[in-house]
């Protein structure tokens, strides 16, 4: 069996496509109908729905299909730079997905500024069409702690064996695995977020520690009181990118701290993390 698009208008059925039969062939037609508005974009509402120090979530949603509907295969989000259109992500929508979003990230901003941000829809032909647009206000961000790659390493304060590769990485073990009953932590200087709101923490981390023994903890501590822990890793993982909301500590003053502790047997390759960005907005 074969699908035909075809166009149904004033009684009159109309293929779309060319179907070779032969003369005289008998056709059986199983319709399917859905009504459109004349644009499909009219349907996607592209949206960006919140805006934090670091990225911007946006949201929209997928049109109908039916004829003159592209059948999407991936959506894309971009901006302008210097360089031209850049793609800040990318999603493939899930079959039969009505509502999309995504989050991408955001470079820190010192001044308020506006942006305009497009949607695009790739097509299975590999067609790409304009979805939607959206500008955006986005408020002027303060940095507070960083260390990246290619920069000096922020202050932090060492205990144990804790350094960092010549990639920007930091790791508990520069020299290999970590060794038993160890208790290395890596300490950040005391971080004033006074007069500052939506304070976000995101970072790069990998690990490979003995599952459910070994651990490392990223810990906050608030106006010199206890260490509250903030996350915990155990077992193996891939680099994967993490965001913390620290919001509860704006106007405060406070310290981030990595602890890796040990049992007294079995060692891993450790703990790393890299690409790390402590910022929030300037109180208006």
């Amino acid at each position: 069996m074969r699908r035909l698009r075809a166009r149904y208008q004033n009684g009159v059925l109309t293929p779309l496509e060319a179907l070779p039969l032969p003369e005289g062939a008998e056709v059986v037609l199983h319709i399917e109908a859905s009504l459109l508005p004349e644009d499909w974009r009219e349907q996607v509402h592209f949206q960006c729905r919140q805006v934090t120090p670091i990225s911007a979530l946006f949201t929209w949603t997928m049109p109908l299909q039916g004829v003159g509907t592209p059948r999407v295969r991936l959506c894309q989000v971009l901006t302008w730079e210097a360089q031209g259109m850049h793609v800040l992500g990318s999603v493939v929508p899930p079959p039969g997905a009505v509502q999309v979003e995504m989050r991408v990230e955001l470079p820190t901003r010192p001044e308020v500024s506006s942006q305009e941000f497009t949607l695009q829809f790739v097509d299975q032909e590999d067609t790409v069409q304009l979805a939607g647009r959206v500008v955006v206000l986005l408020p002027a961000v303060r940095v507070l702690l960083q260390d990246l790659p290619g920069q000096p390493p922020a202050e932090w304060n060492c205990q144990g064996s804790w350094g960092r590769l010549e990639d920007g990485t930091w790791t508990d073990s520069p020299s290999g695995d970590y060794p038993n009953n160890a208790d290395f932590s890596l300490t950040s200087p005391l971080i004033s977020l006074g007069g500052l709101e939506s304070s976000v923490l995101t970072f790069q981390e990998r690990h490979c520690l003995e599952d459910g023994a070994d651990w490392c903890t990223l810990e906050v501590q608030g106006q010199d009181g206890p260490w509250q822990i903030l996350a915990r890793y155990t077992g193996t993982s891939d680099w994967k990118a993490q965001t913390l909301d620290l919001s509860d500590y704006d106007g405060t003053r406070v310290r981030l701290r990595f602890r890796l502790r040990s049992d007294r047997s079995v060692t891993r390759d450790g703990f790393y993390f890299r690409n790390l960005l402590l910022a929030a907005f300037p109180v208006c």
